[in-house]
């Protein structure tokens, strides 16, 4: 245990096996604590499995490793011991949740600011869902599936579908005057279907109750 020749002023103490591998201690005029291994790594290491290595910042934020929780793992706790971050050797995170059962597994509200996205499916995928102001979009590069086992319920004022984005309006579901509006932005004449526009309306009727 010496310091023969300090790598710098702040230099302590060193356990030294030679003079390229060694462990040195630092402490710097404004209390600053720190260890450095020369050359090798720096291990920490309980001496059973059953405890965990503890980084613990005053009793205000705590990190563990450990393997005493069902596999080893990279635990990170609040002041009141609540859940923040748990990593597994078996690939599941936990974020709020320290039983993870899906490789990403939050346990309270998440956000994804600005314009950044959700991607789904592969790298050479691009389907994915982000917002746009105040608007929230879905993209998908072919089909867009919706397949419930139920009802599928839509609640706005209007519901338009267009040719394209930003393309010809084909129809729009005024919820403001309870009408069907094909080709056409608004009613005219207050009738539960208007259609305009060059295009005839074919109907083939199965059925009628007069």
């Amino acid at each position: 245990l010496e310091v023969t020749s300090p790598t710098n002023s702040y230099e302590q103490a060193r356990f030294q096996w030679d003079t390229s591998n060694y462990l040195g201690v630092f402490v710097d005029s404004a209390g600053n604590s720190q260890l450095e291994a020369k050359t090798g790594n720096l291990t920490l290491k309980t001496d059973t499995a059953a405890h965990d290595v503890r980084v613990d910042s005053k009793g205000n934020f705590r990190v563990d490793l450990g393997d005493s929780n069902g596999g080893y793992y990279t635990r990170i706790r609040a002041a009141d011991s609540s859940p923040v971050f748990m990593a597994k050797s078996n690939g599941l995170i936990g974020i709020g949740t320290e039983s993870p059962t899906v490789k990403l597994d939050v346990a309270g509200n998440a956000r994804i600011r600005s314009t950044n996205k959700l991607y789904f499916g592969d790298a050479a995928t691009t389907e994915y869902i982000y917002a746009d102001g105040s608007d929230l979009r879905l993209h998908a590069s072919d089909n867009l599936l919706l397949d419930p086992a139920d009802d599928i319920v839509i609640r706005a004022d209007d519901i338009v579908i267009e040719a394209n984005a930003g393309g010809s309006e084909w129809a729009r579901f005024n919820g403001g005057e309870t009408a069907l509006c094909l080709g056409a932005t608004t009613t005219q004449n207050g009738a539960y279907l208007h259609v305009t526009g060059s295009s005839n309306l074919l109907a083939n009727f199965i059925s009628s109750d007069g």
